[in-house]
């Protein structure tokens, strides 16, 4: 819609940065790896595509953005915050009070604000935390509501419990020390982030064991959270490994689960998650070695050359707002939500308007630029009315799987379902028990889903179909996967409801079963 207000305030002209030129064509990646196989659901690709275009859309706007309109996106940004850390501090008190927008929280979970995640949460309050400082440079908030915002702020990070603000606060420390004779007031700016460092710190340790105790959670194990050792290494030591592995085009733009699933056969147990918790190496497995290489390559040389050529205190804290986002994706995967991707992008842009950098124009006759808005505008209609299908069918399913009464009579809006094939194609196989007599097309139908969505429940089903329509070697390659992505007590479960069914079902008894035993050297 910015995009829109753009076209109309420049009669039509609208200029685009090399960057977004370059994020443009990548959009069309996802698609091209749809009709190359590669990606096995139409959706999948789409809302790449989309969300792809989106960004490019959102650097795009901010290049034009002027002044006025950025410090008021800002306070947006800093207003949504506020709001948030309020819902996260009426979690931590427990305070029962429910209202339309307002998220609620299960009982004994760490506060997460309206974002539904500790770690998003932090991101968006470390964001917030710039444009709060970008609003006080450009005198647009004094002094002493900023260190009263500030405090809030850091009392929502304490509150979040989450890791990922102390290393934001180390890189910013960097930061501060390269570009310090570029601050217009470098040591008021550093006695507030000192502040704030010991006013997280006092809470930490005074508030802390409060909440904890009311949460019956170790106060310490609950910040440091090991875990069995951290989960994120061996996520990236099992899709490197599937990048060495895979081909040289890659899996396809967000299929993290199909690598893994393609690449279970190795000496150690796999883990089944649907991202790499890294921008760079989800590059990586998405587009192969050599276009991943080439796309992380462009992503650091914009980064240098922004904090190489950073001069203003106004460009210091838009680099610190994208950084916060940066510095997460290298942990988990905030750019695969919009609420994170389209305030990224505009900054991206009104940070490449600081530096002048290069565009091309583009003129658009009025008629055209209504027809585009138009079928955008279709577009989010479809998508979002699918969605709502889509959700009231899933929650049919997990009602009729966990066996509530008249789970059957749930009502389904009727409608086709073309953009989110992918969804529907899960929950369809929710809905259907394997069965004798199924068709090819069937099987290969189970099995697009089983790589997409390698679920314990869907391999075993998959498994089955296969047992029950005489592909017993296939069936015993499945439960192999099964074994590997899940670990052995899941596998040993499913091995005794298999030979359940092998008593009414004889054909089950031609697959040869894998063994319990699995090496846990990873």
């Amino acid at each position: 819609f910015i995009v829109i207000a753009i076209f109309a305030r420049n009669g039509g002209r609208f200029r685009v940065s090399y960057s977004s030129l370059l994020v443009f064509a990548i959009a069309v990646i996802p698609m091209l790896q749809y009709l190359s196989g590669t990606i096995l659901f139409f959706g999948d690709a789409f809302l790449s595509s989309v969300y792809l275009a989106g960004f490019a859309f959102a650097i795009s706007a901010g290049r034009e953005l002027d002044a006025e309109w950025t410090k008021t996106l800002l306070w947006a940004l800093v207003l949504v915050a506020a709001f948030s850390v309020t819902v996260s501090t009426i979690h931590w008190l427990h305070i029962d009070f429910t209202a339309g927008g307002l998220m609620e929280t299960p009982f004994q979970s760490t506060p997460s604000g309206n974002m539904g995640q500790r770690n998003h949460f932090a991101t968006l309050t470390m964001m917030a935390v710039g444009a709060l400082l970008y609003l006080n440079h450009v005198k647009r908030i004094g002094n002493v509501a900023t260190v009263i915002l500030l405090l809030f702020f850091v009392f929502g990070l304490a509150l979040s419990k989450s890791r990922t603000p102390w290393l934001d606060a180390f890189i910013l420390s960097l930061f501060v020390l390269l570009k310090y004779q570029y601050l217009e007031t470098p040591r008021r700016l550093v006695v507030w982030l000192l502040m704030a460092v010991g006013f997280y710190l006092l809470i930490l340790l005074w508030t802390f064991p409060v909440v904890t105790e009311v949460q019956t959670i170790p106060p310490l194990e609950s910040f440091i959270r090991n875990e069995e050792g951290e989960v994120r290494p061996r996520i990236w030591t099992h899709l490197l490994n599937a990048v060495v592995v895979g081909d040289w085009g890659g899996y396809g733009w967000k299929q993290e689960s199909v690598a893994l699933a393609l690449t279970s056969d190795q000496s150690w147990r796999t883990i089944d998650t649907t991202s790499s918790h890294n921008l760079f190496l989800s590059f990586l497995v998405w587009n192969g070695p050599v276009i991943g290489l080439l796309m992380i390559a462009a992503v650091m040389l914009w980064g240098w050359h922004h904090i190489w050529k950073c001069t203003t205190p106004e460009h210091f804290y838009l680099l610190c707002m994208i950084g916060a986002v940066a510095v997460h994706s290298q942990l988990e995967f905030p750019y695969e939500f919009a609420y994170f991707l389209v305030p990224v992008g505009i900054l991206v842009g009104y940070s490449e308007q600081l530096m002048m950098s290069k565009t091309v124009s583009v003129s658009v006759p009025p008629i055209i630029s209504i027809a585009i808005t138009s079928c955008v505008l279709i577009l989010m209609l479809l998508v979002q009315t699918e969605f709502a299908i889509l959700k009231q069918a899933n929650l049919k399913m997990h009602s009729i799987n966990a066996r509530i009464k008249k789970a059957e009579l749930m009502v389904i809006p009727q409608g086709e379902i073309r953009f989110l094939n992918h969804l529907k194609a899960f929950i369809d196989l929710g809905n259907n028990k394997p069965r004798e007599g199924m068709e090819e097309a069937e099987l290969d139908e189970i099995h697009q889903v089983a790589l997409r969505y390698p679920r314990h429940y869907v391999l075993f089903r998959y498994a089955v179909a296969l047992g029950l329509n005489h592909h017993p070697e296939k069936a015993s390659e499945i439960l192999l996967v099964l074994r590997h992505m899940h670990g052995s007590d899941i596998y040993a479960d499913y091995l005794d409801r298999w030979r359940s069914s092998a008593a009414l079902h004889p054909q089950l008894n031609q697959v040869a079963l894998p063994s319990l035993l699995i090496s846990t050297s990873s």
